[in-house]
């Protein structure tokens, strides 16, 4: 749909390129050795350092399993998109990478071509976040994003369609200026009038 974000849309693409295709495609195990990550559970702070030819994420492992993987997509967002060492980066920048890393950890978590088919299947937000196995806040933030590109979506179309209407209405006979008409009627003298476009002949 043309109001997904490029990051939405690319994250599903390269994830079906990938072969994820399931929501079991989704473990930790998996992702870590499609993307080639080392995980390390630690009782130390969520982090991870990465290279061009190595990452490894830091998980602590006095959360809880779905706390884990909601810190496991948020630190592969950084991966994926980030470049740098966060800790000397100015404070205002890394604010905002985490603000990235937290919204583009929705895409990983519950990428497009995986979470469009299952919205309508499942009855409630708690449903989703048993079937991508994910903490409620995280369902409830992707599900919130949706919902705004499909009022985004209607809004454009009736807008669109408002257009149209706007466009047929004025391009109507009695609407035309003299001048537009004899302008369109010396045309059809040069050019005959059978060459004129049916839409354009109308008007005559």
């Amino acid at each position: 749909m043309r109001y997904s974000t490029d990051k939405e849309l690319r994250i599903s693409e390269q994830l079906r390129d990938l072969g994820v295709l399931h929501v079991s495609d989704l473990s930790i195990e998996n992702l870590c050795t499609l993307y080639q990550i080392e995980v390390v559970f630690h009782d130390d702070k969520n982090t991870c350092m990465f290279e061009e030819d190595y990452a490894v994420i830091f998980i602590n492992n006095q959360l809880s399993y779905l706390e884990q993987r909601q810190v496991f997509f948020h630190e592969l967002a950084h991966i994926r998109w980030h470049h740098g060492n966060q800790l000397q980066l100015p404070k205002q920048l890394a604010l905002l990478q985490e603000e990235q890393a937290s919204f583009i950890s929705l895409y990983y978590a519950m990428p497009r071509h995986l979470l469009l088919p299952e919205i309508n299947r499942y009855q409630s937000l708690d449903g989703l976040a048993d079937y991508f196995q994910l903490p409620p806040t995280m369902v409830v933030k992707r599900c919130t994003a949706f919902q705004r590109e499909q009022s985004r979506i209607r809004a454009q179309t009736q807008e669109e369609y408002k257009q149209w209407r706007r466009k047929r209405t004025s391009l109507q006979s009695g609407n035309l200026y003299k001048g537009t008409t004899e302008i369109l009627h010396q045309l059809a003298l040069q050019v005959g009038e059978e060459s004129i476009h049916y839409d354009i002949r109308r008007l005559l």
